[in-house]
């Protein structure tokens, strides 16, 4: 500042000096040329503490805005208001005045204030008005029981598609599409149904318009090692046989121990397919080859994953008995030792396969109850006739795309203790700035 009142006396000192001078044309000439080229200087000066107080209201609007959108509607204005005063100390910037707009999914403030000019005053300019907005985005969690990725499909494709008439009866969480969703055959009962583009029907608590859910469970392929080889037999695990079976790999890990089936599954009998000890995290990697459920299985499966992954020459399905009278029941949940890459996970298909091999049609046969996170992200699911799906914790379907077809029946819920019990992971976004 001192500078600048030494810039601006001196040039009034000259400006004084020229007005006596009587000399020739020429120094009246000189003056005259340099005063325009003297204020140009000057004006530079004020323009740099312009900018600079404009990047101090910035900042003071950007941490207004984050620190506001959390608070109550009623109550945003008040504590932007208090953060943007903290927050403008510049000395030479006055006369702060703001406003707080609600905006979706979150706020926006906007300010500006006044630079008083230290030299431009001499061409009767007395200060420059500087402006500043931020727009924060509040915290956004997915909670939804049944989600589909749309991975390289158009937006106005039904990713979600419930035709006949299904019942989906949602606690605590809902369904979202990465593409649309569409509920021809019946209103469902789910308590929402949000979607990146459209939402057709009857669906209930429409919200179309959302921005895309990323793929947080996709990163876990890192995690997969493969054993087999070119190793591909056909195993049976009966309800209760203990592990490992013959054929399979174990492996011992931090936090669970992990058992390679090289080739197909079948899950047969009736009962608990766990026999580690209690508290013992089991993760099943199948390589090459589909997990069966025989005709009457009736089995299940407690801090337990299932990985399907291995070569694209073969299948990697969930597949169930076909046929008339032919029905079987899975009821899985999760590993959740924190230690253990796979926890809140209960079935996961590798991302990276060919749909060819991966995408999935469960009929009538079908009855799976899922705790957990059960992950087909990148295959096609139809299911048809009466298939059914429920649990009673915490279920998180993930698919690329879900077409139910006649009388589904999907109960799912997520309880937020449960959840966490489950050590079940769901993406969630931070407040952000987007200005």
């Amino acid at each position: 500042m001192r500078a600048v009142s030494f810039f601006r006396n001196g040039v009034a000192t000259c400006l004084k000096r020229l007005a006596r001078n009587r000399d020739g044309n020429v120094t009246v000439t000189f003056g005259m040329t340099v005063l325009p080229a003297m204020l140009l200087v000057g004006s530079a000066i004020d323009y740099t503490t312009a900018t600079a107080d404009r990047s101090v209201l910035q900042a003071a609007v950007d941490a207004a805005a984050l620190g506001s959108v959390g608070a109550p509607a009623a109550e945003r204005a008040e504590v932007a208001g208090k953060i943007l005063r903290a927050n403008t100390y510049s000395r030479s910037l006055a006369n702060v005045t703001y406003r707080v707009i609600d905006a979706p999914n979150g706020v926006r403030v906007e300010a500006q204030g006044v630079t008083t000019t230290a030299v431009m005053k001499l061409a009767a300019t007395n200060h420059v008005v500087v402006h500043a907005g931020a727009t924060a985005m509040g915290l956004r969690r997915d909670n939804s029981c049944i989600l589909a990725m749309a991975r390289n499909l158009p937006t106005a494709t039904e990713a979600l598609d419930f035709n006949g008439s299904p019942s989906v009866a949602l606690t605590g969480c809902g369904m979202m599409s990465n593409a649309s969703i569409s509920c021809s055959g019946h209103s469902t009962l789910a308590p929402y149904a949000a979607a990146v583009g459209s939402v057709n029907g009857a669906c209930p608590n429409q919200s179309p318009g959302r921005d895309p859910v990323p793929d947080i469970y996709a990163s876990l392929t890192s995690e997969i090692q493969l054993l087999c080889g070119a190793t591909r037999n056909s195993t049976n695990w009966n309800a209760g046989a203990a592990l490992p079976l013959p054929g399979m790999i174990p492996v011992v890990r931090a936090g669970y121990v992990e058992y390679h089936i090289c080739g197909e599954v079948s899950l047969r009998g009736a009962g608990l397919l766990n026999t580690a000890p209690a508290g013992t995290d089991v993760v099943i990697v199948v390589e090459n080859g589909d997990v069966t459920l025989d005709n009457n299985a009736d089995v299940s499966s407690t801090r337990m994953t299932f990985v399907l992954t291995g070569s694209s020459a073969y299948s990697h399905r969930v597949a169930w008995p076909n046929g008339n009278g032919k029905s079987a029941r899975w009821a899985v949940s999760p590993t959740t030792d924190l230690r253990n890459p796979w926890h809140g996970v209960s079935v996961y298909q590798d991302p990276r396969l060919p749909v060819s091999t991966i995408d999935m049609v469960w009929g009538p046969a079908a009855s799976f109850d899922a705790d957990g996170v059960v992950y087909f992200g990148a295959a096609a699911l139809t299911m048809n006739g009466n298939a059914s799906s429920n649990n009673s914790l915490c279920t998180k379907i993930v698919t690329n795309r879900l077409t139910s077809n006649g009388n589904i029946d999907f109960r799912f819920s997520q309880d937020t203790a449960a959840c966490r019990g489950l050590a079940v992971t769901q993406w969630e976004s931070p407040p952000h700035l987007i200005r």
